[in-house]
């Protein structure tokens, strides 16, 4: 298998018999499990910008999942999205996340570098869910995707807060701020029609 990644919980693999698939095989059990059972619980629930998960292998602790080639974070700082691109993924991951609250479950590692994106861009999907966890508490998400939208309209690496952002502000874009305040109101009106 040809090494992909390597993250917290695990490595991933390319497949060697299906270059559309990925396998990750995970360190520990609680790993695992919680990964399996939210994307099958996520997938129950039509969710489908949920990375989807082709097959699982309990004594392996290892789990097969679609492959797509990129990450959100590389093609931010590769500078690669037009801003119409930007703003379809935005509202893509904005209306996951409503979905996914929806179900009472919260991803926990919502950032650009846990987005995947095909070659053609037109698929997103949202991976690495060994964090997730239930909860109505959905603040720590939400967080993350308003530092995402910042990221996105300074073609930035991933940062923690809006002060590891600050640095960057001769890079300011009025035009991309207003369409990540777009991506705010969208967020707030989809979470009150869910509602």
């Amino acid at each position: 298998m040809t090494y992909l990644a390597k993250g917290s919980s695990g490595t991933v693999f390319i497949d060697p018999n299906d270059s559309t698939t990925v396998r990750k095989v995970f360190e520990s059990a609680r790993a695992y499990g919680r990964e399996v059972g939210t994307l099958t619980k996520l997938h129950a629930h039509g969710i489908d910008d949920a990375i989807a998960i082709k097959g699982h292998d309990d004594r392996t602790k290892t789990v097969s999942l679609e492959y797509l080639p990129h990450t959100l974070e590389d093609l931010i700082v590769r500078r690669t999205l037009s801003p119409r691109q930007k703003k379809d993924i935005l509202e893509r991951l904005a209306w996951f996340l409503v979905q996914i609250h929806g179900t009472g479950t919260v991803h926990g590692d919502f950032k650009a570098k846990n987005v995947v994106v095909s070659g053609d861009m037109r698929t997103v999907k949202v991976v690495d869910y060994e964090r997730s966890k239930r909860s109505d508490d959905d603040t720590d998400d939400v967080k993350k995707f308003k530092f995402m939208m910042v990221q996105m309209a300074f073609d930035l690496p991933y940062a923690k807060s809006y002060k590891g952002f600050a640095k960057y502000a001769s890079r300011f874009d009025r035009a991309e701020l207003l369409t990540m305040t777009d991506m705010l109101q969208i967020y707030e009106a989809l979470s009150e029609a869910r509602d």
